[in-house]
């Protein structure tokens, strides 16, 4: 599959409305693909993307049922909450894996190698507090969402993403209309009352991990 990230037309407000004047127009792509070891509960989730000459804007929005976040800070395993995730891979290089839960926690890897070792992958980097600054992100729920609350919901999970910050970890050149990188974006809920696992691209196996299953993403 493929997703065309277009120019944002003017400022980006992660926070702003799904509708609002910066994100009405631009284009979201839809994670519908689930993945048989789920549960029935499929929340809907959409992603929109827009880029600028300093960074990647996203803005994703889910309506779920079953919502459960308690991770808080950096790098704890948000994938166990009611999460959406961004993985982009770079040409020539590693790739990303920005994951938020609906609340404040974000994790953030670069990886080189995707084998799996005990405590993670064969070549990564946990980036550390200082360049997890670097980021932004917004969200609509509570900061902590316990116990899990149920009915349904709606809520929106934003973020930004600096060139400069990926410049730290791979030797990229400024995205400009021609430039393809590779992404995938997910959905899922580990330890929430309903687990679930979905992609926008199709996964082969339950391993959101595979830079084989990635899409296209093409700067317009």
């Amino acid at each position: 599959m493929k997703y065309q990230i277009k120019p944002a037309a003017g400022a980006v407000d992660i926070s702003a409305a799904w509708d609002s004047p910066c994100w009405k127009d631009v284009e979201a792509l839809r994670i519908v693909n689930a993945h048989i070891k789920g549960t029935h509960h499929q929340p809907k989730t959409e992603l929109k993307l827009q880029y600028d000459n300093e960074g990647i804007y996203g803005l994703f929005n889910v309506d779920d049922h079953y919502v459960r976040s308690i991770q808080t800070g950096f790098q704890g395993q948000v994938c166990r909450d009611s999460c959406v995730e961004f993985f982009f891979e770079l040409p020539g290089a590693g790739y990303f894996n920005l994951e938020m839960n609906c609340g404040a926690g974000m994790l953030l890897y670069y990886i080189r190698d995707n084998t799996r070792v005990k405590g993670g992958f064969k070549d990564m980097v946990v980036l550390p507090d200082e360049d997890m600054k670097m980021l932004k992100k917004f969200h609509t729920m509570p900061d902590t969402v316990d116990p899990e609350q149920v009915g349904d919901v709606n809520y929106r999970v934003g973020f930004f993403i600096p060139y400069a910050l990926i410049r730290k970890y791979a030797d990229i050149k400024q995205p400009k209309a021609g430039t393809i990188w590779r992404m995938n974006a997910y959905k899922c809920g580990d330890a929430t009352s309903h687990p679930h696992w979905m992609s926008w691209n199709p996964v082969r196996e339950l391993n959101f991990h595979r830079p084989q299953d990635f899409g296209v993403l093409e700067f317009c």
